[in-house]
């Protein structure tokens, strides 16, 4: 009677092991899939700003009375100046990382993804900056761009040319201008380009 009240409790005690294990690695394989998972968190903003979401889509308002900071799961750190606007689209990530897509409405943006492996890419009307894991400034307002790239460089492109933005250099970019002269501009060799387009050092 005992040796079959033994077999029974060791019985019991073998099912609850292997149904604890499978909860046990249920639960750390969801864990894991949340950490994978694409994350945006506003750790600082004003009372008037707004934040909507679809899907991994966020529409950013920064308002009026105070900047917007928001970080996401890749150490990456945005920091949105006050009257600053933007459409961010978070990408899956892939053997290369991770690139999502920000279309700058308008206002000032600090980008500081150096310690991740975040790569950003900034859409603006006409001009478009790509923007490696590093620390960048970038404004835009009244049609001007102005950016610096602090930590890294930065890859600009408009009308079908690229410019280079070194570590340590700022530029600024008339979108008027380059519309103006649209048909010149697009044919300028790079060296032309850079005269046109000059970056000078930060300050």
């Amino acid at each position: 009677m005992q040796n079959i009240i033994k077999k029974i409790l060791l019985s019991v005690i073998a099912a609850l092991l292997v149904s604890g294990t499978f909860l046990l690695e249920e639960r750390v394989s969801q864990a894991r899939e949340d950490v994978a998972a694409p994350t945006f968190l506003v750790v600082e903003k004003g009372i008037d700003a707004k934040i909507e979401q679809q899907n991994q889509t966020y529409t950013i308002l920064s308002g009026a009375s105070s900047r917007l900071t928001a970080i996401l799961s890749e150490n990456a750190v945005l920091r949105f100046a006050p009257h600053s606007s933007g459409e961010l689209k978070i990408s899956e990530i892939n053997e290369e990382g991770r690139r999502n897509i920000l279309n700058f409405q308008g206002g000032r943006i600090w980008i500081n993804t150096l310690s991740s492996s975040l790569a950003l890419t900034i859409k603006m009307p006409h001009i478009t900056v790509q923007a490696e894991p590093g620390i960048f400034d970038l404004s835009f307002r009244d049609h001007v761009m102005l950016l610096s790239a602090h930590r890294r460089s930065a890859l600009i492109q408009f009308l079908g040319n690229e410019l280079v933005l070194p570590e340590g250099r700022t530029i600024e970019l008339v979108d008027t201008k380059i519309q103006n002269a649209a048909d010149t501009i697009a044919k300028l060799r790079y060296s032309k380009l850079i005269k046109e387009f000059p970056y000078f050092a930060l300050e």
